[in-house]
């Protein structure tokens, strides 16, 4: 379980880093729940000006399939970076994800299923 927490967390850390940094970000939120089968993570994140490109982009980065049997070396062999490749990463360890944009925020829903 302990293991399963750390990815979780590691998961949350490479999102909002990647808003804070390469989107400037001004404000977030984060819901996050344990449930019995599944970590659920809530994000909204608000006042982004943001092209659709870039938003594709995500989409198409968090669209990845899980692969279990690689996640727990990604990281390791990527490095600390601030690009949408560690989104990638973060879509190899999730087992669903919904993406919304609309105004000026985005909500995304990403589960990991135990």
């Amino acid at each position: 379980m302990e293991h399963e927490i750390k990815k979780v967390a590691k998961m949350i850390d490479e999102i909002v880093t990647y808003f804070l940094y390469t989107l400037e970000c001004p404000r977030f939120d984060l819901n996050y729940t344990r449930g019995e089968d599944a970590f659920r993570l809530d994000f909204s994140f608000h006042g982004l000006d943001t092209a659709a490109e870039t938003i594709e982009e995500i989409r198409e980065n968090l669209s990845r399939p899980r692969q279990p049997e690689l996640e727990d070396y990604y990281w390791q062999l990527a490095g600390e970076t601030q690009d949408d490749h560690e989104l990638a990463l973060v879509s190899m360890m999730t087992d669903d994800v919904q993406l919304d944009y609309s105004g000026d925020t985005l909500r995304l829903r990403v589960q990991r299923n135990r």
